[in-house]
């Protein structure tokens, strides 16, 4: 998880909901510049020692669409409930079910514009 968080209070909100269990990393905004810029996304990345190509990223801000696009990672927005009615262009997909999104059929397309 790439978060603009720099406190890491992310990481105990997913532990209180029970979802650190599906997360291997919380990259933190600590020493890194923020979103829109591609820092965070780069330095999960690395961490995870893959290539831009075989990422995915989900994202809920224009700000997070632009830093995962930054970075050269397809994006896959899911607005809220503030997001839906800002510009999440730029995304590679816009939907309303992340559980609709079939992440193998995703990364098997190239990476649009990038």
């Amino acid at each position: 998880m790439a978060t603009n968080d720099d406190t890491g209070r992310s990481a105990t909100h997913l532990e209180r909901l029970g979802l650190d269990v599906l997360i291997d990393q919380v990259i933190i905004a600590q020493g890194i510049r923020r979103k829109p810029a591609p820092d965070l996304y780069l330095a999960a990345l690395d961490h995870l020692g893959i290539t831009p190509d075989a990422a995915v990223a989900v994202e809920d801000s224009p700000h997070g669409v632009q830093a995962a696009a930054a970075a050269g990672v397809r994006v896959i927005a899911v607005p809220n409930t503030v997001s839906e009615h800002l510009d999440l262009s730029g995304t590679d997909r816009i939907v309303t079910d992340p559980l609709a999104v079939v992440l193998d059929e995703l990364l098997a397309k190239p990476v649009p514009g990038r």
